[in-house]
């Protein structure tokens, strides 16, 4: 059992008035781009967009996000 680490990406999409963030868990941010290409195909209404890691974590009001996490490799999904 090989264990990976994945660092917290938050991915900010905007338009210029409005903005959403969403958060993917990857290897880099090549994975965390193809991680959240779902994400980002649903709001086309959000064209600029960009990637930001976040190695010590995040706060979301009161909510923690750890910035890694250990996964068993072969429970990995793409």
């Amino acid at each position: 059992m090989n264990e990976t680490i994945l660092t917290l990406w938050i991915i900010f999409a905007t338009n210029g008035k409005y903005t959403e963030i969403t958060q993917v868990y990857a290897r880099d941010e090549q994975h965390a781009r193809e991680r959240a290409r779902h994400w980002l195909e649903a709001h086309p209404e959000l064209p600029e967009y960009y990637f930001r890691a976040y190695p010590d974590g995040f706060q979301m009001a009161r909510t923690r996000l750890p910035g890694v996490i250990k996964i068993d490799t072969e429970d990995e999904q793409p």
